[in-house]
């Protein structure tokens, strides 16, 4: 396989409708092989040109970054503050000179910003908008999106680690209305959440919310779906529409602190349920 993703013959490999991501993954598995192997990369005069083409590319800036980053973890470094920042700064502009030439790049400079801001500085609290990043993209297909999805997961899981990503379904494409569409499944994030049909899926977060509450909602068969927020009375505070493949931010910044019952529906057949809490 190595000698067919370095000679550019992709047909053999690629992943039916990810045509694209199938071979820039397979061409930063390869690279990264021959960065690793010099005994591969020296083997014949076809893998030596491929690394050499790939010298500039967003796949060479990218390995260097994640080989950057890992150092960040290693415990000898974290002793030594001052190597620790000398590490991290290299890191830091690594990851800005990343080129932004397509979506799998742009993802893993995305998620590279983030681990470099929280996690490699000792913070394991993301900001609202930076969870909004990562949700997101833990919610793509890695064949559609890139290996930067794996490190969204990871992050996501620094905040809720009982949710489940099943790429069987989150990379099965699904032709509605001539447009391919991803259907996204994931187990509940919550125990008390309750799942009427596979074809649907709602992730609530954040979980305890305190000012706002995002709702995203995707589907292999609605257009949209009304979202109910009720206290534990039964009473309905929120019912807002939610578009498939979209988010919602539901300001709860007057509602008092306790459990609340959410429900997705499509008119009155419910999709989804579960519990949220508001704490602040």
């Amino acid at each position: 396989m190595d000698s067919t993703v370095a000679g550019g013959n992709t047909k053999d490999f690629l992943e039916p409708g990810f045509d694209s991501t199938s071979v820039w993954l397979a061409q930063k598995m390869l690279y990264e092989s021959l960065y690793n192997d010099t005994a591969l990369l020296d083997s014949n005069s076809l893998m030596n040109s491929f690394y050499t083409s790939m010298g500039s590319s967003d796949i060479a800036t990218i390995l260097q970054s994640e080989i950057q980053n890992q150092m960040l973890t290693d415990s000898a470094n974290m002793a030594d503050t001052v190597v620790y920042n000398k590490f991290l700064e290299t890191a830091q502009s690594t990851s800005s000179g990343i080129p932004d030439t397509n979506i799998r790049a742009a993802n893993y400079i995305a998620m590279s910003n983030i681990y470099l801001s929280t996690i490699a500085v000792g913070t394991n609290t993301f900001t609202s908008g930076q969870l909004d990043t990562i949700t997101k993209l833990a919610l793509q297909c890695p064949y559609a999106s890139g290996d930067a999805v794996y490190m969204a997961r990871a992050m996501y899981a620094q905040y809720d680690n009982t949710v489940f990503f099943d790429d069987l379904v989150l990379c099965t494409p699904i032709i509605m209305d001539s447009t391919r569409m991803l259907r996204a499944l994931d187990k509940p994030q919550d125990t008390s959440a309750k799942v009427s049909n596979v074809s649907d899926y709602i992730l609530v977060y954040p979980n305890p919310a305190q000012n706002i509450l995002k709702v995203f909602y995707s589907s292999a068969t609605s257009a949209s779906m009304i979202f109910d927020l009720t206290d534990m009375m039964g009473q309905k505070i929120v019912s807002v529409p939610v578009a498939n493949l979209g988010t919602v931010e539901i300001d709860v910044s007057n509602m008092a602190d306790g459990l609340y019952l959410w429900k997705g529906r499509n008119g009155t057949v419910p999709i989804q349920t579960g519990k949220v809490s508001i704490e602040r």
